[in-house]
């Protein structure tokens, strides 16, 4: 899972530039993708010094701490996509003053940031920068790490390995064509969803021209995301990253917008473990925002023994009866399940794409006899529909963490 982490450190924490909305308001939550993850989708991704910081006319109370309307004008000094070193932008943003509290451990422009250098991108229509450097020392191992993160997010360095999607945009549920090139000879994991769940779509083998192509279907949750323009985005990593890799080992990514996009209540990967249910007893369990038709194995962490497989049906979604097996209860009765992706030859952990948990209920199960540790549940009662529960909330800590560098979508 170590990998899984650090990869989701570089692109998955839901948005500093969380698809933030018009005008100088700005969207920020720590639950998904850092600002990294944004830069795919971007229109304008650059390194830019700020060269202008003017306060506009400020109507609120004037005793009221918080951000305050001001021109920021820009000059790129480095381009990365959609904009040319030496042009001068500019946007009117809400700014915080210096040691004003900020939510998120993502670079902001505050009211002493003149002079200063970013990465990241930015644009005219008030949406907030996102950035993944902040400072006045562009020679430094962040400054680098940033901008190597915006040539693999960007696809702006032809000395590196580089993805093309065929389709754009790419239509959803339907086969789109990938094809890589400048891939050192080895084999690679193509994944969706730089953002959650990182799907895995193929594995495949580059050999001696550098090259491979790939056909995927265009997966049916990423398409339905209520409320936002649908994007469907893809990315290779080793089969084993490296570990000092600032790119979270993420070589290359492409994506496109997609058409043919429905709402849908449930775009994600979601598990749900009826309640009441007790530790030595049977377990109902259900999953909706999979694949259709994709094929899962269910297990109940902390045990050993062969994991439980099922097929989601035509609408992503699957229930099965499971038996608690021993050990699964943990923690005064918790039981957490992991799904996985079957069918590749990697190591589960690469092949997670969510947790799900739950309390069982204190005693046995009617007409069983008392268990016995380590397997007896002597938690508070259930919580109502099945918790999240810690190991749910760790997934989406990694999904943060494997954003630090990480992919914000606007809303």
């Amino acid at each position: 899972m170590v990998r899984a982490l650090v990869l989701l450190t570089f692109v998955c924490a839901a948005a500093v530039a969380a698809w933030a909305g018009g005008g100088a308001e700005r969207a920020f939550a720590c639950t998904g993708p850092g600002p990294a993850s944004s830069l795919p989708f971007d229109a304008r991704v650059m390194e830019a010094r700020i060269v202008g910081l003017d306060p506009l006319p400020y109507t609120g109370p004037a005793s009221t701490p918080g951000p305050r309307p001001y021109r920021v004008l820009i000059e790129v000094t480095r381009a990365y996509r959609g904009v040319l070193v030496g042009e001068r932008l500019s946007a009117d943003l809400n700014v915080d003053a210096p040691g004003y509290p900020q939510p998120c451990p993502y670079p902001v422009i505050r009211t002493d940031s003149l002079g200063k250098w970013f990465v990241g991108s930015f644009d005219t229509d008030g949406r907030y920068p996102s950035l993944i450097f902040l400072g006045l020392d562009t020679s430094g191992a962040e400054y680098d790490r940033a901008t190597a993160i915006a040539e693999v997010m960007t696809g702006s360095n032809p000395a590196r390995p580089s993805l093309r999607l065929d389709a754009a945009p790419a239509v959803c549920g339907e086969d789109a064509h990938i094809v890589g090139t400048n891939f050192p000879p080895g084999r690679y994991v193509l994944r969706t969803g730089l953002w959650y769940p990182r799907r895995v779509e193929k594995v495949v083998t580059v050999g001696g021209d550098r090259t491979f192509e790939a056909n995927v279907r265009v997966a049916v949750p990423a398409c339905h995301e209520p409320n936002r323009p649908a994007f469907t985005d893809y990315f290779v990593t080793p089969v084993v990253p490296r570990q000092d890799d600032p790119t979270g080992g993420i070589l290359a990514v492409a994506a496109a917008p997609v058409t043919g996009a429905q709402a849908s209540e449930h775009p994600y990967p979601e598990i749900l473990i009826a309640t009441p249910f007790f530790c030595d007893g049977p377990m109902q369990v259900s999953g909706r925002g999979f694949e259709p038709g994709e094929r899962l194995l269910l297990r109940v962490e902390g045990t050993s023994g062969p994991d439980t497989a099922v097929t989601a049906g035509g609408g992503g979604e699957f229930e099965r009866t499971m038996t608690v097996p021993p050990g699964g209860c943990v923690h005064q009765g918790y039981v957490s399940i992991r799904v996985s992706q079957a069918g590749f030859d990697l190591p589960p952990e690469e092949t997670v794409l969510t947790f799900g948990g739950a309390w069982a209920e204190a005693g046995s199960a009617p007409g069983t006899p008392a268990p016995g540790p380590p397997n007896a549940g002597s938690g508070a009662g259930a919580a109502p529909g099945g918790g999240i529960g810690i190991l749910a909330v760790a997934l989406l800590a990694a999904s943060a963490a494997l954003a630090a560098g990480g992919i914000a979508r606007r809303r």
